[in-house]
């Protein structure tokens, strides 16, 4: 992933003014690319998982599927937007493949307008 979020004003900025889809596996807040530097075309991503997922071993693993998941439908995304992928519980689940998470991640995009057929 080259570019990421990084700071918490950006990741309140995604929160606050961007728009929401919730799934199994991950929520979704994506908010169209921010004019900043002028050229208004930079896709921006953040991974989170709160203590809520688990412990660490278990967030890593939901952060690690998470962006794989997004690594594969990185290249269908066709607006620029900065986008944070929440993990759920079940993201770091044993049951959950990354196929699963890849799945549900390219659906809610689809729902947001992000991705194209």
């Amino acid at each position: 992933m080259n570019g990421t979020i990084k700071t918490r004003g950006q990741f309140q900025r995604v929160y606050n003014s961007g728009n929401k889809s919730v799934g199994r596996y991950l929520v979704v807040f994506a908010l169209p690319s921010p004019d900043i530097d002028g050229d208004g075309s930079e896709l921006l991503v953040g991974v989170v998982a709160s203590r809520k997922v688990g412990n660490a071993v278990r967030r890593n693993r939901a952060k690690r599927r998470l962006r794989a998941a997004f690594r594969s439908v990185r290249s269908s995304i066709v607006s620029p937007a900065w986008v944070v992928l929440v993990s759920r519980a079940a993201a770091a689940d044993e049951v959950a493949n990354s196929k699963d998470v890849a799945e549900e991640m390219d659906r809610l995009l689809r729902k947001m307008g992000l991705v194209q057929c």
